[in-house]
């Protein structure tokens, strides 16, 4: 039996909504993500991310706008991807703001690097508030005759 990701080609009226998250994990996510935010007392954030494939490798490009590239940290521990950095508030008396949607404070992003991934040719790129990593996958083994003696 092969498993197939459900997409719906027709949407219902309500999901063109951009205010309506688009699917249930994304409700669970934003649940939890304000559920911690909250607790730790701290304002924080989680920028959206696409994670594509290809022959050669993968591609993660995370949607960071108004974040300088000095403000962003990546970095690899124990086989685990972990992109961190902080869009900054900047406080302005002149203005009385009626309606903030924009993600501001701390964020961390996690994602656990598959066994194929070559993780010293990791590469990074910061255009127009997208980061995009580039990760080549490692090059595969061509199979050997061992001699018998």
């Amino acid at each position: 039996m092969k498993v197939v990701r459900f997409t719906p080609t027709s949407p219902i009226d309500i999901f063109d909504n951009p205010d309506f998250p688009n699917r249930f994990s994304d409700v669970l996510d934003n649940f939890f993500n304000e559920a911690v935010s909250y607790k730790n007392d701290k304002k924080s954030f989680s920028p959206k991310l696409n994670i594509s494939e290809n022959e050669t490798g993968y591609q993660i490009e995370v949607a960071v706008p108004g974040i300088k590239k000095e403000d962003i940290n990546i970095s690899i521990k124990d086989d685990i991807l972990i992109i961190s950095g902080e869009r900054k508030w900047k406080e302005d008396n002149e203005r009385k703001y009626h309606r903030i949607e924009s993600g501001y404070g701390e964020f961390t992003r996690e994602l656990t690097l598959s066994d194929d991934i070559d993780k010293d040719s990791i590469e990074a790129s910061y255009a127009d508030g997208i980061l995009t990593l580039s990760l080549l996958k490692k090059k595969q083994q061509e199979s050997k005759q061992i001699e018998i003696k």
